[in-house]
């Protein structure tokens, strides 16, 4: 990649071959350009191995959200977990998450706790779940209709530290 001049890389995988592996193997052998991922980037700064913090610049991954975010939701989410575990969530604490009340709310909704009333409140493409990782409906495989971020992870003063990047609405789609 380096001969070639490749200046950016998509990376399907999870932390614990980026921060360990990837992204220091690929600064080593001269790699400088970008380094893009998805969610399964998220988890990243806790499994970086000592003394490779400097090779983190310019890497990115889209997620489903950001501790970062401005959200009330997010914050009052980010502030609970923190009481609770003493570290800060990630992108998949916080599906889970979303996923609980996505269920509440067709109970509330569909006013039952029959299978079929949920699943059918829940395939009700007209349906909006407001939750931590965004305000969104699922389509008619039920799958979210929602916008993501991008979140950065970069070398801060010899720590690496995971930051919102940008913020990309449904509506961008």
């Amino acid at each position: 990649m380096v001969d070639a001049g490749v200046d950016y890389i998509f990376c399907p995988y999870y932390y614990s071959a980026v921060g360990p592996y990837l992204v220091p193997q690929a600064r080593a052998a001269g790699y400088k350009g970008v380094i893009f991922g998805a969610d399964g980037f998220d988890g990243t700064c806790d499994v970086v191995s000592a003394g490779t913090e400097s090779a983190f610049h310019d890497v990115l991954f889209c997620t489903h959200y950001s501790n970062d975010s401005d959200s009330d939701k997010v914050k009052s989410y980010v502030s609970a977990y923190k009481a609770a575990y003493g570290i800060d969530p990630n992108a998949l604490g916080a599906l889970v998450y979303d996923a609980v009340f996505m269920y509440k709310q067709a109970i509330e909704g569909a006013k039952s706790f029959a299978a079929k009333d949920v699943q059918a409140y829940l395939a009700d493409t007209s349906n909006v779940y407001d939750c931590v990782t965004g305000k969104f409906s699922l389509d008619k495989t039920g799958t979210p209709e929602k916008g993501a971020v991008i979140n950065s992870i970069e070398d801060k003063d010899g720590k690496v530290v995971q930051t919102l990047k940008d913020t990309i609405s449904s509506l961008d789609w």
